[in-house]
């Protein structure tokens, strides 16, 4: 068994997953949040790097994406860059915040989001049930991803990170027909993410190939090779 194997094979737990597209979700299985926003015909594109709201700003406005995906960070005092999540189609943003955006956001590729005024939803929330519950679970759901992100930054060795990444990100976007699939961010998007450095990111990487765990014939594109046992992460 290779250095990596036992590696691997020690980690703990796997990483949440998100909640699935909306163009894979059937119109009359929507949840009520999603009813929400379907009523809501306007979108809004955002080019890549664009910001969709800064740390400190008002939150009167929650965002579905509808495709592309965004990163949400906080800077540290001395300017580090610390991404905490990354959020794709058919999931919100702003959802638990209060007066004030925590965290700012930027769209990683070409972004369209749809908005809902947070005094629409508030007002929703107040005599629909079935809203509250979906908003309890979202929220329980955005609390055990941040818990388990702050186990991997402190738990996981490099290898483990970016196959823990991988391993989640491959759980919530769609695969092509020939199995790739797509990875929007950067490589030092993925090192903020993971809390390793742009060259330790691209090593790991090699690493991963060389071990034959994934297929990667570009930097944006990645599949897991035959064989590989998803539940090495369990």
């Amino acid at each position: 068994m290779t250095q990596l194997a036992v590696r691997t094979e020690q980690t703990a737990f796997r990483p949440v997953g998100r909640v699935p597209s909306l163009d894979v979700v059937d119109a009359a299985d929507r949840s009520p949040l999603s009813r929400l926003f379907a009523r809501r015909t306007a979108q809004t594109s955002f080019p890549r790097g664009k910001t969709l709201f800064m740390e400190g700003d008002t939150a009167d406005t929650i965002f579905e994406i509808v495709s592309g995906v965004v990163r949400c960070y906080a800077l540290s005092e001395d300017g580090q860059r610390q991404i905490f999540k990354f959020v794709g189609a058919g999931e919100m943003l702003g959802l638990a915040a209060m007066d004030e955006f925590r965290y700012s956001s930027e769209a990683v590729d070409d972004v369209v989001v749809r908005a809902c005024p947070r005094m629409e939803f508030e007002l929703a929330l107040s005599w629909d049930p079935d809203l509250q519950g979906e908003l309890r679970r979202l929220i329980c759901v955005e609390l055990l991803q941040r818990e388990q992100h702050m186990v991997m930054l402190t738990h996981m060795d490099s290898f483990q990170r970016l196959q823990w990444f991988l391993e989640g990100f491959a759980g919530t976007a769609r695969a092509a027909a020939d199995g790739f699939i797509r990875l929007p961010m950067p490589r030092h998007d993925i090192g903020d993410f993971l809390g390793l450095t742009m060259e330790t990111v691209s090593r790991m990487f090699s690493a991963l190939r060389k071990e034959e765990y994934i297929d990667m014939p570009r930097s944006d594109r990645y599949r897991f090779c035959a064989g590989y046992c998803h539940d090495r992460l369990v």
